[in-house]
């Protein structure tokens, strides 16, 4: 990808269990020189995670970053932990020219879209939203339980939560439709979409 000569802050929306990590895993791949920012959490770290898929915070640590007005945005997902976009993995490299791509949910996008460098005509930085969606519910039933055993109370709850998602692509930039073996053909669309925006 060229370089933009205004910086673009690239966010990837879709319901758990989507494959928005591994969309995000296979871009920065072929596109090095763009940031990953890595979100904030408060739930537990899976098995196969590391510290590079989140920055894992305690309740207090959490708290004690909102007060140091540390976090661009911040939201209680699913109930039950804290999410937020750490100021210090976006705003630095903007500054200094560098795309960012970033996960983020709904609620996180509906207030970026609001803040001070991203709103209005001529903002300061770009914002572009890619909303992922599953090919279809059983595909997507079945990455969840992949990703973590869970009860069926949970697995009702995320999809009634997923359904409401998906009513929201219609608000977003591009949406792309991943299944298996899909993840190259969908960064390739991101990548087009974005050089678009160059000329």
């Amino acid at each position: 990808m060229r370089v933009m000569k205004k910086p673009i802050l690239v966010l990837i929306i879709g319901p758990s269990g989507v494959g928005k990590g591994a969309i995000i895993k296979e871009f920065k791949r072929r596109n090095p020189k763009v940031h990953h920012a890595i979100s904030a959490t408060t739930r537990l770290k899976r098995k196969n995670e590391t510290r590079k898929s989140y920055h894992f915070l305690s309740e207090k640590e959490f708290s004690r970053m909102i007060k140091n007005g540390d976090f661009l945005e911040w939201g209680r997902t699913h109930g039950h932990a804290n999410y937020a976009t750490v100021k210090s993995e976006v705003l630095p490299h903007l500054e200094n020219g560098r795309n960012v791509i970033s996960e983020i949910d709904i609620a996180g996008h509906r207030t970026l879209l609001k803040h001070l460098f991203f709103r209005g005509k001529n903002p300061k930085y770009l914002l572009r939203s890619i909303f992922v969606k599953p090919k279809n519910e059983e595909l997507l039933i079945k990455r969840i339980k992949r990703r973590s055993n869970i009860s069926k109370k949970e697995l009702e709850r995320r999809m009634i939560s997923a359904k409401k998602e998906l009513k929201y692509s219609e608000k977003c930039d591009l949406v792309v439709v991943n299944y298996d073996g899909q993840v190259p053909n969908n960064v390739g669309a991101i990548e087009k979409f974005i050089n678009t925006l160059l000329s």
